[in-house]
């Protein structure tokens, strides 16, 4: 591949880790996925010049989503194309629009192209090297060199092994839409019809001051009362209302999991449940029947006529710079929102939430957990629709920066047209960090409001007590490891710290808690002589003097209030995902070099450092002014 003499205005763009034989090159190399740049051999990082210009990258991109939603094909925007009931469209429950990192991976390499462009801009590029294994990579760069009459080279895809092609999950995803579409409509079934056996007392729903929207996930175990509802979601605001004898009907979405792994332990859990004399639980699947079936399945062939004349969509998802055509990232998701799996499953709760709407009138008061899923979309829809009450959508941890759900356009925001982005009438924002991650992303003020953290509302500050100050001057230094879910991120950060040891002058000694889900063994790693432990991290804190994190892990937050110094692992190849993104104190590292320096150095605790990120107050009074609860 480069055995010709590449000349000075050439460009390399290398999708591997720089470890992996990275050639000599006469001219511009830009590392897709390290942050390790040297500019002097004019070695450049894209995901660092990402983190640079966050900001406006950012923007730039909720701006291209905007645009295609705004696409006119037949003089009819895309959004009014998608129209499935009156007033709301299709296009705000498509995975393009939700860009949700744990169901996608199309942002990172929008983003990625949208750095890329503004690197290159008014650049004299002479010929272009790829060396990347992403067919849509490939094709996206193919067809800029090909438009712009630029010599293009790349590695060519390594042919499949047997055991790839016969992959039970590669032959699934190369499935005609319809057949995922089919597949989902029967699974879906099968875990939800037992939910129909559910009694909820109509009238009792009816009576009801508030409606609470939330998975019927992390619950909260009650020694006391096993037959009391408990949320790790809604903590001490469960209480609060009972205490206030609040009406409250819980409408639950189902998702299986060890504790309730199937419908009939569901249904088993929720008729304890209800015995509380204000409350009823209810799982919002429990309302499916062949209304609902036949209502899905001809909302799913509305949308594949549509598809018909909206088939040109794709030639219109282009950048604003150097028009890098982004079909070939985008299709996927696209069509699976519009025609497969997805757009099952969302068509589904958009029909089950009408139905559970049916027999549902005001006025009410309405909170939800907010992500900005597709189901909320429709449940925003639904409620105003029928003119219940104020909505409010509560985010329930903090707001990453590139958690993308919580970003739109700022001209949706301020859109009043037919199929406008459904919005809440306001959101309940649990303190600073979040209040100016909204700001920052041009949320109207005017619809938001403050209230207590109440998934925080228990974080330890007694530990900052305790230990005063890092010991800096010891010789002798504790660090807890809390590695990721996802496997290849586990082992760069673990990887790393192993080729940091040769660098570090001080006695460590490393203390492991993995996650459940990707557990880490004492004896993979033995220059480390690890200790895994399986305390709660709360008490794991007490004794270590620094945390090392992966990239993406939410304890990184109960460390940093705790007032234990945070370093966090930076992988190039996703965006940073950390939550702790642009707050000060923390250090985030990408090199072994690096890290070395990062343990090395002095730290000290982080004094009363939950209050810069949430509101705290056991009493919940903004709740209960929000909620007018006496």
């Amino acid at each position: 591949m480069f055995n010709q003499s590449p000349h000075q205005n050439s460009i390399l763009i290398w999708d591997h880790s720089v470890d992996r034989n990275l050639p000599d090159f006469s001219g511009r190399i830009y590392l897709w996925r390290d942050y390790s740049e040297d500019p002097s051999k004019a070695r450049f990082s894209i995901p660092k010049y990402i983190d640079q210009n966050r900001i406006r990258l950012r923007e730039r991109y909720n701006s291209i989503l905007f645009q295609l939603g705004e696409i006119r094909l037949r003089n009819k925007r895309i959004v009014d194309w998608l129209q499935i009931r009156p007033g709301f469209s299709y296009w705000w429950m498509t995975l393009i629009v939700e860009s949700n990192y744990g169901k996608s991976t199309f942002m990172i390499s929008v983003i990625k192209l949208l750095a890329l462009e503004e690197i290159l801009d008014q650049k004299d590029i002479s010929e272009i090297f790829l060396h990347s294994s992403d067919r849509n990579l490939q094709n996206v760069i193919r067809k800029f060199c090909k438009e712009m009459k630029v010599p293009f080279f790349f590695l060519p895809k390594k042919s499949l092994g047997i055991r790839e092609i016969f992959n039970l999950r590669r032959i699934y995803n190369h499935l005609p839409y319809f057949l995922k579409a089919s597949v989902a409509f029967l699974r879906y079934l099968s875990l939800v019809w037992g939910l129909r056996k559910q009694n909820i007392p109509e009238k009792k729903v009816q009576d009801s001051d508030l409606i609470v929207f939330d998975y019927f996930f992390h619950l909260r175990s009650n020694s006391k009362n096993v037959k009391s509802f408990g949320s790790n979601y809604w903590t001490d605001l469960v209480d609060t209302l009972r205490k206030a004898k609040v009406k409250t009907f819980w409408s639950h979405i189902f998702i299986p999991h060890s504790i309730v792994p199937n419908s009939k332990e569901g249904v088993d859990i929720l008729s304890d449940l209800n015995q509380n004399e204000t409350e009823i639980h209810g799982f919002l699947e429990g309302r499916i029947d062949l209304v609902v079936l036949l209502k899905t399945v001809k909302d799913y062939l509305k949308i594949q006529w549509i598809r018909l004349f909206i088939r040109d969509f794709r030639l219109f998802c282009k950048t604003e710079i150097l028009f890098f055509d982004l079909w070939p990232i985008l299709k996927r998701d696209f069509l699976d929102s519009l025609g497969g799996s997805m757009s099952i499953q969302n068509l589904f709760l958009f029909n089950l939430i009408q139905k559970n709407f049916e027999k549902i009138s005001g006025p009410k008061k309405g909170i939800y957990l907010q992500e900005n899923q597709a189901w909320e979309r429709a449940l925003i829809y639904t409620w105003k629709s029928k003119n219940i009450g104020p909505l409010t959508g509560v985010p329930h941890s903090t707001v990453r920066f590139w958690d993308l759900r919580y970003f739109s356009d700022y001209r949706n925001y301020i859109q009043k047209s037919e199929n406008s982005l459904p919005m809440p009438d306001v959101v309940a924002i649990n303190g600073n960090a979040s209040w100016n991650a909204y700001r920052e992303g041009k949320y109207p003020e005017g619809q938001m409001v403050e209230v207590e953290a109440l998934r925080y509302l228990k974080i330890n500050s007694e530990i900052i007590t305790k230990k005063k100050l890092l010991r800096i001057h010891s010789s002798k230094v504790k660090v807890l490891i809390l590695t990721d879910y996802v496997e290849s991120v586990t082992r760069l950060q673990m990887q790393m710290l192993v080729d940091a040891i040769p660098f570090l002058g001080r006695d460590y000694t490393f203390i492991l808690k993995s996650h459940p889900a990707c557990p880490v063994q004492e004896r993979e790693f033995p220059s480390l002589r690890l200790k895994v432990r399986h305390e709660p991290i709360t008490d794991l804190l007490e004794e270590v003097d620094i945390a090392y994190t992966s990239n993406i892990t939410s304890a990184a937050i109960d460390v940093y209030c705790s007032g234990v110094p945070v370093i966090s692992v930076l992988d190039g190849t996703s965006l940073n995902m950390s939550p702790l993104l642009g707050v000060n104190d923390v250090v985030f590292v990408s090199t072994a070099n690096e890290l070395s320096n990062a343990l090395e150095s002095d730290f000290e605790v982080l004094v009363g450092k939950e209050n810069s990120l949430f509101c705290i107050d056991p009493n919940l009074p903004k709740w209960k002014k929000l909620l007018a609860i006496d």
